[in-house]
């Protein structure tokens, strides 16, 4: 599975995301377009972690990729292709932490 080229494919179709479930959900299918054997799930449970989810799995018939996303925003308003787009400030120091916590716990399993 290219990564670089399943990102490239969707940057032509969707510049920008309204949500975290959006940036999920756009790279599965995305994903699903471009490799029709392979079996896509999200939000699938880490072990038996209770905060534990990967956000997109993807399993062909000998290898699992878990792929983990983090959706950070900055304020910004933004039109594309009839679509507007307003998205609020994150936090950055919160959202930077719960990055390196999701780092931390797949590390750690």
């Amino acid at each position: 599975m290219d990564v670089e080229k399943i990102m490239k494919s969707l940057g032509k179709k969707r510049p920008i995301f309204y949500s975290e479930s959006d940036f999920q959900f756009a790279p599965a299918s995305e994903i699903k377009s471009l490799y029709e054997s392979h079996d896509i799930r999200l939000e699938v449970p880490f072990g038996f972690e209770p905060k534990g989810r990967i956000d997109i799995l993807v399993r062909d018939k000998t290898i699992v990729y878990p792929i983990e996303l983090n959706y950070l925003k900055k304020a910004f308003q933004f039109t594309a292709d009839g679509e507007k787009f307003a998205i609020a400030e994150g936090v950055h120091d919160i959202d930077m932490y719960d990055c390196m916590g999701d780092i931390a716990r797949y590390n750690m399993n």
